[in-house]
């Protein structure tokens, strides 16, 4: 049976706020995109536009998001985890899950 713990790990607002607003443009355009889809409006210049934006914007959000791990994560060297971003506290909420086949690292 695996154990879990959290960590809170802060990070720069500027960064927060930076993937808060990928993941509100991301969002936006991704239920744009599903909405033109759901009502049959995918042959128009609209829908290539909007899926387009929502391509660029998604690919910059999870290169955002590898970022944030590689800055504020991986250092940690904490093995196997999840995290979610708090945008409001500007904090990580780090899952630690040991499984028992995780090597331990001093923190």
């Amino acid at each position: 049976m695996s154990k879990t713990s959290i960590i809170y790990v802060d990070v720069a607002k500027e960064m927060s706020d930076y993937v808060e607003s990928l993941m509100y443009e991301t969002n936006a355009r991704k239920d744009m995109v599903a909405y033109m889809i759901d009502h049959d409006m995918t042959k128009n210049d609209a829908y290539d536009r909007y899926h387009k934006d929502y391509v660029e914007y998604h690919t910059k959000y999870e290169m955002a998001k590898r970022e944030l791990e590689a800055t504020y994560i991986h250092p940690l060297k904490l093995g196997n985890v999840k995290w979610t971003m708090n945008f409001r506290t500007h904090q990580l909420e780090v899952e630690v899950i040991d499984d028992g086949n995780t090597e331990k690292a001093e923190v």
